[in-house]
């Protein structure tokens, strides 16, 4: 999956469930990937279902706690989920 695309997906729904402004959902699940040591990946197309559901499930979900963001496993299902109803549309994208 194209990594950008994925960030922009994410964000956007990021956005919608916290409240918050889209560039800065955008950059908490950027800064997810590269928590997850996934940074030289950022420029590439390398990832898959299970890696992104990996960052979501721990480090976007550190992130958002430290945050004090309420309902941090909400969140992180939700997106989890959403990343796999929406895998289809991503890979057809390309």
């Amino acid at each position: 999956m194209n990594l950008s695309e994925v960030i922009a997906f994410l964000g956007n729904k990021l956005s919608e469930i916290i409240q918050r402004p889209v560039p800065l959902s955008k950059g908490f699940i950027r800064l997810a990937f590269k928590d997850a040591g996934l940074a030289l990946l950022l420029s590439q197309n390398a990832l898959d279902l299970m890696e992104i559901n990996f960052v979501i499930e721990n480090h976007l979900k550190q992130r958002l706690e430290k945050l004090k963001i309420e309902n941090v496993n909400d969140i992180v299902s939700s997106l989890s989920n959403e990343m796999i109803r929406s895998q289809v549309i991503l890979t057809m994208s390309r």
